[in-house]
């Protein structure tokens, strides 16, 4: 009797230290990583994934021009599913947006050191038109995206004079023909505005996010975002602060509510702010110590995936709760959810300047996945356990341990 009240004891202990092991890995580690490539000796600058399962990626090397500025260089990279290179595509420029085409095909936003430009390509990377103009020196390329009606839309900066910049727009249809452009004068120097990201809305208007300031000086900043229509008409805008005065965006994200997240920092803190279709906030919450978010997308249990400095990958809840955080052996420059459920980062390979510089692609398991996997790992454990202590038993007592089931006799 008292060899089964042990077995009882032993089972009990073994269940709930599993249980225990099953929480924590499952809340703060439930993810793996499947694989993990690096390409040549360029930067990883973004990626998505492509219609049939693979991933484009741009990638950027600098050099020094007649300018005396960096002269960037680009690359696109077509992978399938596995990250293995299916093809790959030199450009004199960089490009650093990359956009999924409705008809499978990949579109490039780009900047040389006088001309902003789009370049169409197909399955196989071969280009099938460009747009570009040499009419405005030195502009800076911010986002691109596909508009609903399936055109595509370019933000750039454009500087006047070395200190003032405006915020230029392109439309163009699918076929690369210029529908409108307008320029979106800052009334600010350089430093007034900074534009962050671009999203597409249904209506075939789109999102600017980014940084304000109203004097135009770093130490007066607000997290902006901006709402158009799809010919570039505002229709309203917010501002959003907190106790600091410099406040800057990094990413823009658009919610399965209609709504949009933004990410970016104070200086000192990373925050994230979400607002609903209008743009008006419905929460904000500060990310403690971490300075930069870079990257952010939307989970599909409404949460959201981030990728921020000090090589952090970082996991939130759809109300803005940090669930985990892991350290990358690389530099992250963005992030997205894969069709699978899970995750690809793409960056630099090595933390430090000093590490070998190769553009980086990891992709992570769905976290069902890994969770489910630790559950099975549990259970298993628990019953070699419990097997052990059966055994045990048996060679104390000389016969098989019974769970007897007490019945009550009718009357």
């Amino acid at each position: 009797m008292g060899h089964s009240k042990n077995l009882v004891v032993i089972v009990l202990v073994s269940v709930l230290f599993f249980s225990f092991l099953f929480f924590v890995c499952g809340n703060f580690n439930g993810h793996s990583v499947e694989w993990v490539r690096t390409y040549g000796s360029h930067s990883g600058r973004n990626v998505i994934q492509t219609a049939d399962g693979g991933y484009a990626i741009t990638g950027s090397a600098a050099s020094w021009n007649i300018h005396g500025y960096n002269n960037y260089t680009g690359v696109l990279i077509k992978t399938d599913s596995s990250g293995e290179v299916q093809w790959v595509n030199s450009y004199d420029y960089l490009f650093p947006i990359v956009v999924q085409s409705d008809d499978f095909d990949c579109l490039l936003t780009s900047s040389d050191y006088d001309s902003y430009g789009f370049i169409k390509v197909d399955v196989n990377g071969q280009e099938q038109w460009r747009k570009s103009s040499g009419s405005y020196s030195d502009s800076v390329r911010r986002a691109g995206v596909q508009t609903s009606d399936g055109g595509f839309l370019l933000v750039t900066f454009v500087s006047v004079n070395p200190w003032l910049e405006d915020v230029f727009l392109v439309k163009v249809d699918s076929g690369g023909r210029e529908l409108w452009n307008k320029t979106l004068s800052t009334g600010s120097n350089i430093y007034g505005v900074s534009i962050s990201g671009m999203v597409a809305t249904d209506n075939g208007g789109f999102v600017l996010a980014g940084t304000w300031s109203d004097s135009g000086f770093w130490v007066d900043r607000n997290f902006w975002l901006a709402i158009y229509d799809s010919f570039g008409n505002l229709i309203r805008h917010n501002y959003y602060n907190d106790s600091s005065s410099r406040n800057y965006v990094t990413a823009v994200g658009q919610t399965v509510d209609g709504g949009y997240i933004l990410a970016g920092d104070d200086g000192v803190d990373g925050w994230l702010v979400k607002t609903d279709s209008l743009g008006v906030e419905q929460w904000r919450r500060c990310t403690a110590g971490l300075v930069r978010l870079d990257s952010i997308k939307q989970t599909s249990d409404g949460g959201f995936i981030v990728v921020g400095n000090y090589s952090m990958l970082l996991r939130f809840d759809a109300f803005g709760f940090l669930k985990w955080k892991i350290l990358l052996d690389m530099s992250p420059s963005a992030v997205i959810v894969t069709d699978d459920g899970g995750y690809v980062v793409v960056g630099v390979s090595g933390r430090s300047v000093y590490d070998d510089q190769n553009i980086c692609l990891v992709k992570f398991a769905p976290e069902s996945t890994s969770i489910s996997s630790i559950l099975i790992a549990t259970v298993v454990a628990t019953v070699i356990v419990i097997s052990i202590a059966c055994v045990i038993v048996c060679k104390k007592t000389g016969r098989v341990p019974v769970f007897r089931v007490r019945q009550t006799r009718e009357n």
